[in-house]
């Protein structure tokens, strides 16, 4: 929610602005590379702690003497692959950056 009023004053205040120059697009894609390196740090972190929530679940399904539990790995690897694109994103908008 903070994340998105924080977008929504930023671009709201460049808007405001009537001469918009490449300086002031080239610092507006910072933004996007700072949401996209803390939501793959979030995916990264949700991926590592992964197999902890899976061990309880099985411990439980075990405690309850239930034949089956939900299988973990597939959230694992769109975790994983998610983040990836959040880093694709990263070097993308830093390339964008860098060269103009």
């Amino acid at each position: 929610m903070f994340l998105s009023q924080a977008h929504i004053y930023f671009f709201s205040k460049v808007g405001v602005d009537s001469q918009v120059t490449p300086n002031i697009i080239k610092h507006a894609l910072w933004f996007p590379i700072l949401v996209s390196v803390f939501l793959a740090a979030t995916l990264l972190y949700g991926a590592a702690i992964l197999q902890i929530t899976r061990k309880e679940v099985f411990d439980i399904r075990d405690a309850l003497d239930l034949d089956s539990a939900p299988e973990f790995n597939v959230l694992a690897v769109l975790l994983i692959l998610s983040s990836i694109m959040m880093l694709i994103v990263i070097v993308g908008l830093g390339y964008l950056i860098h060269k103009y």
